[in-house]
């Protein structure tokens, strides 16, 4: 006789773009593998590495038969999510990156989170991975309307990190070819949610930021100033949709990141042109914020002010 528990599993997808990452490729694999909740569906693709992470993966798919490889030439984290949501089958997806591992109850407790609190997506939260093991006293979770999921400190923009019912993706992709491709996507999966699941257990484990990753430290290159124009696009999708609130932190959050890239391009690519760009923008912007955003503290209003004449001051006093 077939118990309620085993009527009740469903198949989650586990995508994993890899590419060039052979020195953690396998550590993250095996986070995956050993996972407590067995019904996986594991997608790793292959994004044209010329290291050996190709065949390291194929190697993981012939020792278990849930690990399917599609090697692709190179499209960007984009390009390999994408070829994955196109041919997945679980009822859920969930992403880790190649250089990442997962505790071992991390879909098990995202899985369980959406089904208690009947949501089509639920987080956790993550750490370094020199964290991992580490006892916590203190965990919340909750369930959280869709715009005060987004208004709250629980909000994290990441891809990584959720579990999504797979319907979610059935008119949504990651925009190609581009980078900071969660900035565009993720918060407008979680706005047509309705309601989001939290946990602030730490289940995912990044590495500290590797030199030749895209966020590597010290790494800021032109195509990172498309963030500017997902930030803009946010706004928009919630002035759409009168959600003032939001529109509110949208344009808080498009001033930061004008100031950020602004300091960025200073220090790395000292391209007067974008330069002056960007600050032809941060005035354009800035006293809106100035003026109407009670959620920003005086002193944060008066450097904002200052930074209007004085963009660099940013880097120096922020």
């Amino acid at each position: 006789m077939v118990g309620v528990e085993d009527k009740m599993i469903e198949l989650v997808s586990v995508i994993v773009p890899v590419y060039n990452v052979e020195q953690y490729v396998d550590e993250c694999i095996y986070s995956i593998v050993s996972q407590s909740y067995c019904d996986l569906e594991i997608l790793i693709v292959d994004d044209g590495s010329t290291d050996s992470c190709g065949i390291r993966c194929d190697k993981w798919a012939e020792r278990d038969s849930r690990i399917r490889v599609i090697h692709q030439q190179n499209k960007g984290l984009s390009g390999a999510r994408n070829a994955a949501i196109d041919i997945c089958t679980g009822e859920w997806i969930t992403f880790v990156d190649s250089d990442d591992v997962i505790g071992q109850d991390y879909v098990k407790t995202l899985l369980e989170l959406a089904k208690k609190y009947n949501t089509e997506i639920s987080q956790c939260f993550s750490a370094e991975i020199k964290y991992m093991g580490e006892k916590e006293t203190e965990i919340e979770e909750g369930v959280l309307s869709s715009v005060l999921f987004l208004m709250s400190e629980n909000y994290r923009t990441m891809a990584w990190g959720k579990i999504y019912k797979r319907h979610v993706f059935e008119t949504a992709r990651y925009p190609y070819g581009k980078i900071h491709e969660d900035v565009a996507l993720t918060y407008q999966l979680v706005y047509n949610a309705k309601k989001i699941a939290y946990t602030t257990q730490k289940l995912y484990y990044c590495h500290p930021a590797r030199p030749d990753s895209i966020n590597g430290s010290g790494r800021f290159y032109r195509e990172k100033l498309v963030v500017l124009k997902f930030l803009k696009e946010q706004i928009n999708f919630y002035d759409e949709r009168k959600e003032t609130e939001l529109v509110k932190k949208g344009k808080r959050d498009y001033v930061y990141a004008l100031l950020d890239n602004y300091c960025n391009v200073k220090r790395e690519l000292k391209d007067k042109e974008i330069l002056t760009a960007i600050k032809k923008e941060y005035r354009k912007s800035c006293f809106q914020v100035i003026k109407d955003d009670r959620a920003i503290s005086k002193s944060a209003k008066i450097l904002l002010g200052s930074c209007f004449v004085w963009p660099e001051l940013w880097g120096k006093l922020k």
